[in-house]
């Protein structure tokens, strides 16, 4: 109890207002599109291209006030102070080993079954201010796949600075695109798994193909 009571205000009355003003008044982040009753959303699967160290937020504000659960290296989860933060804004630790795999997704799924919001970066690794997609992992659609629970994806753009921004901001500016949820395609899971990630696929090409950099 006094953990969640910890956990709500650190999330509600300090986290997102910072990072609200962080990144829409200083980075310029600008959001495009809402995730329709995400309020009452009965769990779902996220999942958004891995290009800034901040877009686990970005994700989070577009979700807000929902508290999506974060994947995340069990590296940062160990480390001190910022790891005990980590968990609090949501962080859980990936599986370390293949023995781990199992009890990690059966942990999603249950989440998930129970209406939590679980949130992936499919291309696994960050690479920063990058333009291009990258080969996906299996695990998001996994999850989304045996939960049978919609997948919504998120594209993090890039666009160049304008107006003030162009004084202070040699870097682009952050452009975040909320898309249409993806809903379960088939029963069986290899089915979906199939199809979906090709959909999240062509939701990306979309985004990237109609940018001007």
């Amino acid at each position: 109890m006094f953990y969640r009571l910890c956990s709500n205000v650190v999330y509600y009355g300090i986290a997102a207002p910072i990072l609200f003003i962080v990144t829409r008044v200083f980075l310029g982040v600008r959001t495009v599109g809402r995730i329709e009753g995400k309020r009452n959303l009965k769990g779902a699967v996220i999942v958004c291209n891995h290009v800034h160290k901040l877009d686990c937020a970005l994700v989070a504000l577009a979700l807000f006030p929902r508290r999506p659960i974060f994947p995340t290296l069990p590296k940062t989860i160990d480390t001190p102070v910022l790891g005990f933060f980590v968990r609090l804004l949501g962080g859980v630790p990936t599986p370390r080993n293949l023995s781990e795999m199992k009890p990690f997704f059966d942990k999603m799924a249950q989440s998930v079954t129970k209406g939590r919001i679980v949130h992936f970066f499919p291309e696994g690794d960050l690479v920063s201010y990058d333009t291009t997609i990258r080969k996906f992992h299996k695990g998001a659609f996994l999850l989304a796949a045996r939960t049978q629970v919609p997948i919504i994806p998120i594209a993090i753009e890039f666009r160049p600075p304008k107006g003030i921004y162009k004084i202070f901001r040699s870097k682009p500016v952050m452009l975040v695109k909320i898309g249409e949820p993806i809903p379960p395609t088939a029963a069986d899971v290899r089915e979906d798994m199939r199809i979906r990630p090709d959909k999240v696929w062509e939701f990306f090409v979309a985004i990237f193909q109609n940018t001007t950099y």
